[in-house]
């Protein structure tokens, strides 16, 4: 896909998605949106281009203390 901007054709442009899922009732929106945005910067340090899936519970996440 060309993509024009301001005069400057850029060649490729790539997409990166992190995705989050709640695995059980007591994980909070925020745990949610913290373990998207992980997977989201594991997915541009893997090469981009790539969706990355996380699904933690929130006894995982207090075990590795991401709660």
């Amino acid at each position: 896909m060309n993509m024009t901007h301001e005069s400057t054709v850029m060649g490729i442009v790539t997409i990166s998605v992190g995705v989050g899922e709640m695995k059980d009732s007591q994980t909070t929106p925020s745990q949610l949106v913290d373990i998207a945005d992980r997977s989201l910067y594991q997915a541009k340090d893997n090469g981009r281009n790539q969706v990355v899936a996380q699904m933690r519970t929130s006894a995982e996440l207090k075990k590795t203390g991401d709660a």
